[in-house]
């Protein structure tokens, strides 16, 4: 946690805490194996692509996904392509057997599945898969191609929920190229939303993570006055006024009452706060506001963001639960974050000692008490970035805005019961939120759609080869003039 007077720097940060284990086992990432599939399989590879892939992967990456398919189906690329006439849309008592000897092959050896006992409940979780596939889709389509009816998954494809047929459709030649690039990636999509359902958390728990927070707000943070109950709230508005061209934000200031605006560019943005008592360098105790909204990243979110990075699963989940706070000024901000953190070790240590007072085990008794002597290792604070105050914003990714501003920290927590919790925290102060809600260019909404068309992913789920009447740069245009239309527009009072 960043603090007034040791703020952590690159050569004073703890290190990064360990990732929990992916059930990922395969040297290619998600979005590798996509871009292979893509290539079209039989007669339909086209060899101007596949060689331009060669260049830019190697030859081992086309290999290791051939060879990961064979060890999933019990047949090489070569063999399903001479099976798939004999088994697309067939129900020859041949072709049902040959689908079954699949079917079964893929049941035992997907690794998502291991874990359940029954052929039944594999063949269940399978179709329930399936369905996943259909709705990422459907939902990515609506998002970003609404009225692009040629777009639309094929019905052979949506209706299929047997990963044996839709081998069949992606390796058949008899098959049109659309159908054939459709069942090939809802095939990926069934075991990439497989694995990410089944990604350990072991090591971290993410499911309890945003409710631990919250709790621990309740508990030792918020501030209510007499009479107040428990998650009571303090109704606040931040007043902004924008540039004519751009937006940008000029001044922001709260309120605590909704005033009436008339003033041209000019917004009203409510938002809910919580309040608690800090202490400055001088020991002098005052109120703060704040407002706090976690965020908690879905598997669509998550399989996305797998494929913009080009990583594994799992390896970006750091950010899965996140919290988005503001303030009023930077010095409540450093005011509070020592407070934060004094009490999150406070919280952790008074939980080592209870368990030390009923634990007669020796061994044990000594992991608690090393643990309180080392009780700054229990939260670890690690990819800090900072432009709260106006320096350029260093994001990770290609369609990261260098004007916003913002301080990121990723947080790792390990709890007095040794549970670990993940975070990403988001803080603003009021001029950095209004920017990136209303500025041109920098909204979160014109970020979705940035980040879709810059890093790619329409042409991983919409390959230009099969769809060569989109108009990427039209869309992507008229998408970032809607999203802001829609900022604009939603927010006004």
């Amino acid at each position: 946690m960043p603090s007034r007077k040791n703020q952590p720097s690159p050569s004073n940060r703890p290190p990064k805490p360990a990732m929990a284990e992916s059930p990922e086992t395969d040297s290619f990432t998600p979005r590798e194996f996509m871009e292979v599939l893509a290539l079209g399989t039989g007669t339909e590879i086209r060899k101007e692509e596949y060689f331009e892939f060669l260049k830019k992967k190697g030859a081992n990456t086309i290999a290791e996904v051939r060879a990961a398919i064979g060890k999933l189906t019990g047949h090489s690329p070569g063999e399903l392509h001479r099976l798939a006439p004999e088994t697309a849309f067939e129900h020859t008592r041949k072709a049902e057997n040959i689908r079954k000897r699949i079917r079964a092959s893929l049941i035992n050896n997907l690794p998502f599945l291991k874990g359940k006992s029954s052929k039944e409940e594999r063949e269940k979780e399978l179709k329930k898969l399936s369905g996943k596939a259909n709705d990422y889709i459907k939902e990515v389509t609506e998002q970003f191609f609404a009225k692009d009816r040629a777009v639309l998954q094929n019905i052979e494809v949506t209706v299929c929920d047997d990963m044996a047929e839709l081998l069949a459709m992606t390796f058949s030649d008899r098959i049109d190229p659309k159908i054939k690039f459709e069942a090939s990636r809802k095939l990926a999509l069934i075991k990439l939303m497989g694995e990410i359902e089944d990604y350990s958390e072991a090591q971290v728990d993410h499911a309890r993570a945003l409710n631990f927070m919250i709790s621990f707000f309740n508990r030792r943070i918020h501030d209510l006055p007499e009479g107040a109950k428990i998650g009571a709230i303090f109704p606040r508005f931040l007043i902004s006024r924008h540039s004519e061209k751009d937006f940008r934000t000029v001044s922001a200031e709260f309120s605590e009452t909704e005033p009436e605006i008339k003033e041209k560019n000019t917004k009203t943005t409510y938002l809910p706060s919580r309040r608690t008592v800090v202490t400055d360098e001088k020991g002098d105790e005052r109120i703060i506001y704040f407002s706090m909204e976690p965020r908690h990243k879905t598997p669509h979110s998550r399989l996305t963001k797998t494929f913009r990075y080009n990583s594994r699963i799992g390896e970006k989940d750091l950010d899965r639960n996140g919290i988005r706070m503001v303030f009023e000024t930077h010095k409540d901000w450093l005011d509070f974050s020592k407070k934060f953190q004094d009490e999150l070790k406070n919280d952790i240590k008074e939980g080592l000692i209870e368990q030390l007072e009923n634990e007669k085990n020796k061994e044990k008794r000594n992991v608690l008490e090393s643990r309180l002597r080392n009780i700054d290792s229990s939260i670890i604070i690690y990819e800090t970035k900072d432009s709260l105050q106006g320096q350029e914003f260093e994001g990770s990714a290609n369609s990261s805005a260098s004007s916003l501003r913002i301080m990121k920290f990723r947080m790792a927590l390990t709890l007095a019961d040794g549970r670990q919790h993940q975070y990403e925290f988001q803080i603003f102060l009021p001029d950095g939120y209004a920017d990136a809600t209303y500025r041109k260019g920098l909204s979160w909404e014109e970020y979705n759609v940035d980040r879709f068309f810059d890093e790619k992913v329409d042409e991983l789920l919409f390959p230009p080869r099969i769809y060569p009447h989109i108009n990427r740069e039209e869309i992507h245009k008229k998408m970032l003039k809607q999203a802001h239309q829609r900022v604009w527009n939603g927010h006004a009072h």
